[in-house]
């Protein structure tokens, strides 16, 4: 639950109180609360080779998996060893490049290049953008109660950080506008101005057309969503002053790779293909889509733990398999799955709802 705050006493401070507090709870897939001094799970290859041996099929339902309602931001960069563990086995190319943002977070300076041009009639010609302050879009005055409510939320799982009261302190290097989605609402940073100095960095998502090699007729399939996905992955400190906000008389800075920067996207798909590269490795065939993922059934050498009367039965016994070693995975590596959002009893082709490629 988020600390009060009327709009005539907007303050986030004590939500800087929660941030620092927060810890992990636990729960199952059906929400049921765990232990309260639970830990997140070990990661153990043999467990997994054990899995992908055949030699016994693990029910999800025991489980532990992080409560999306107590969510702590930045996560993955708490398990760097199972990160390393992972990518020893995947021939990911950018596997090094993942690692070095989960050991050090990711640092804008390595995606700035020169820029020489004009921005809202003002013209720029400089390695890195200059200092300035923006202000909100007028899309944020019919929503200031959902927009109190998001910055709260946010202060309270660390994806964002108090700057200091306006006229109080400096402002951070940039502030830049916020607008409003009006359809979900969304909350959204307008990060157009920082992204003119930087460079591209394209990558490629998996689409339906990949689904065919291993979705089939009478296949049995799983999706995970995952909560919050860019808030997983943190900014170094000196790159959170580049994406600073102004709001109700407050500053704030992002600790996380913010929606609309233009890099955020590459960065946390990149991120979970090494998940995916890892998982295909021992044979859970999978799709990505940013932060949807879709599994099919468990394809091993030895499956005598799956054995079932029917053909139908076994290949349920496989996809419980591969959605198992999927979120026993993503939970050692630190990710908060949207449980509401997942399908975590595999369905079949016509009965699972269409994944988002």
């Amino acid at each position: 639950m988020l600390p009060s705050s009327s709009p005539c006493t907007f303050d986030p401070m004590p939500c800087v109180q929660v941030s620092h507090t927060r810890v992990s709870r636990w729960v199952t897939m059906d929400t049921r609360p765990l232990d309260r001094g639970m830990t997140a799970p070990r990661f153990d290859r043999v467990f997994v080779q054990d899995i992908c041996a055949g030699k016994f099929l693990p029910d999800i339902a025991n489980l532990p998996l992080r409560d999306p309602d107590v969510f702590i931001a930045g996560q993955l960069h708490q398990f760097p060893e199972v990160w390393e563990q992972i990518a020893a086995f995947s021939s990911y190319d950018r596997a090094e490049e993942v690692l070095d943002w989960i050991k050090f977070k990711v640092s804008l300076a390595k995606f700035f290049k020169p820029f020489k041009g004009n921005f809202k009639g003002v013209s720029y010609d400089s390695d890195i953008p200059p200092s300035v302050e923006f202000g909100n879009n007028k899309s944020c005055d019919g929503f200031r109660d959902f927009i109190d409510k998001t910055i709260l939320e946010r202060v309270c799982s660390g994806a964002i950080s108090v700057w200091g009261r306006v006229g109080a302190v400096k402002p951070p290097h940039l502030v830049l506008p916020l607008t409003v989605e009006p359809t979900k609402p969304r909350l959204c940073h307008d990060n157009r101005f920082l992204n003119l100095w930087m460079i591209d960095r394209p990558f490629k998502l998996d689409n339906l057309s990949h689904l065919p090699r291993y979705v089939g007729k009478g296949s049995f399939q799983t999706t995970l969503d995952d909560k919050s996905g860019y808030d997983h992955i943190l900014l170094d400190e000196p790159s959170r002053a580049f994406f600073g906000l102004q709001w109700r008389g407050w500053y704030f800075v992002s600790n996380t790779i913010p929606f609309g920067w233009k890099i955020s996207a590459y960065v946390y798909h990149s991120t979970g293909l090494l998940v995916s590269h890892y998982l295909r490795s021992i044979g859970v065939p999978c799709s990505l889509y940013i932060d949807d993922r879709h599994n099919g059934e468990l394809q091993a050498n030895s499956f005598h733990a799956l054995q079932a009367p029917t053909d139908s039965e076994f290949r349920l016994n496989a996809a419980k398999a591969a959605v198992f070693l999927a979120v026993y995975t993503l939970t050692c590596l630190g990710y908060t799955l949207g449980i509401k959002k997942c399908v975590l009893h595999p369905q079949k082709k016509d009965q699972i709802p269409r994944f988002h490629l």
